[in-house]
């Protein structure tokens, strides 16, 4: 209970120190710029507001739809202010609308700004809306129109209303590259971003982040606790702790979105357990000894003290698969007349890992891993049950 106190106390304070702020701009209502230091969120949805100040030890402001006409972090993101219709319809396949019009609704938003030029690129994204708009020559924001509904409300069917192929080919005419994408195009951002693109002729869409892999080989040592309870005063037993090597092989896949901070992790990964131990009445010897591979899958936020450093915790649930057919548990008789015997998997059981770690260059990295209570057996009156805390070092060759 203290490693878990301990590990989420040092969450809490690493969290809530952890603000980077990078250089940018605001335009106010009144269009005066200025430059301010803005906290890069990385939003994965069009943000209503941000947070911003002038100096680094200076207060924390808040900009808002109210008062902020545009703000920007060169070569990251830069956020438009956009007053119209919006379509509300839900892009989710399971609440589509028999409606082949899109359904409007004026609201006030901050549009991201996808590409800039003579022909500008903008989306919102909100929950299960996507939408992106346009404007040329710096002139009115106008919607693309795409939308997906259930024709005569029978949900078994989907069509689309693909408006936007004819407003695009209306818009890129005469702009060969451009209007060439158009004859392929689906209504998704890469797609219109390319198009878009062709049309201005450079190169223009502000940075945004992919998706990345890691593969990791992570070798590492195991503090394990074994835990038998047999219900029994002739069978008490006490199993110390017992340190063990493990060896793993992690695959991340890091999610492209808030600044590539989080990621889904799977891992299996091998240990051996091997241990002794004398029952407190004397009267029998008790061993384990088994090969495990557990199967973890799991998720994982970094938090960055700098380009090369970052902290990061992992929640994860892992299953275990085991090598050994043997005996889980036997024991044997110290006096004559007593009966040897012993007790086999017959439980396959899933458990929680928690952990936190360092990781360097994104090539080097340790990690404390505490494992809740794996229960490996129950039959009858017996109950065996091993928890773990690991620390783990990892190399990343992928």
């Amino acid at each position: 209970m203290k490693l878990y106190a301990l590990f989420f106390v040092f969450l809490s304070t690493v969290i809530n120190s952890q603000i980077k702020f990078e250089k940018g701009y605001i335009v106010t209502d009144n269009g005066e710029r200025k430059d301010v230091l803005i906290r890069n969120v990385d939003w994965s949805d069009n943000p209503e507001s941000f947070t911003y100040k002038f100096t680094e030890e200076g207060e924390k402001i808040t900009g808002q739809l109210t008062n902020i006409k545009e703000f920007a972090v060169p070569q990251h993101f830069k956020y438009v202010r956009y007053t119209g219709n919006i379509d509300i319809s839900s892009n989710n396949i399971n609440e589509l609308s028999s409606n082949q019009n899109p359904v409007l609704e004026k609201k006030t938003i901050f549009l991201n700004e996808l590409v800039d030029g003579e022909l500008k690129l903008y989306q919102y994204k909100e929950k299960n809306i996507e939408q992106f708009f346009y404007a040329k020559n710096n002139g009115e924001i106008t919607a693309i129109v795409y939308k997906k509904y259930n024709p005569d409300s029978d949900t078994y069917k989907i069509a689309e209303n693909t408006k936007y192929i004819s407003q695009l080919k209306e818009l890129f005419a005469g702009n060969t590259p451009a209007s060439f994408q158009t004859n392929k195009m689906t209504y998704e951002k890469s797609h219109l971003v390319k198009a878009f693109e062709e049309y201005n002729g450079i190169q223009t869409e502000v940075k945004n982040n992919r998706i990345d892999f890691n593969l990791s080989i992570r070798p590492g040592i195991s503090s394990a606790k074994l835990n038998l309870d047999t219900n029994s005063s002739y069978f008490n037993v006490d199993f110390t702790n017992k340190t063990t090597f493990r060896i793993g092989l992690e695959a991340e896949l890091v999610l492209p979105f808030n600044k590539n901070k989080w990621s889904i992790l799977a891992e299996p990964s091998y240990y051996r357990y091997k241990n002794e131990s004398i029952s407190k009445d004397g009267n029998y010897q008790f061993e384990t000894n088994f090969d495990m591979v557990d199967l973890e899958i799991g998720l994982r936020h970094y938090m960055f003290l700098n380009d090369r450093s970052k902290f990061f915790i992992n929640v994860g649930l892992a299953a275990n698969l085991y090598l050994t057919k043997d005996a889980l548990i036997t024991y044997k008789s110290l006096k004559a007349g007593y009966l040897n015997g012993g007790s086999y998997f017959n439980t396959k059981s899933s458990y929680f890992n928690v952990g936190i770690g360092y990781n360097y260059n994104n090539k080097f990295s340790g990690e404390l891993k505490i494992s809740t209570g794996k229960e490996l057996y129950e039959r009858g009156y017996w109950n065996a049950e091993i928890s773990r805390v690991s620390f783990i070092l990892g190399y990343n060759i992928f």
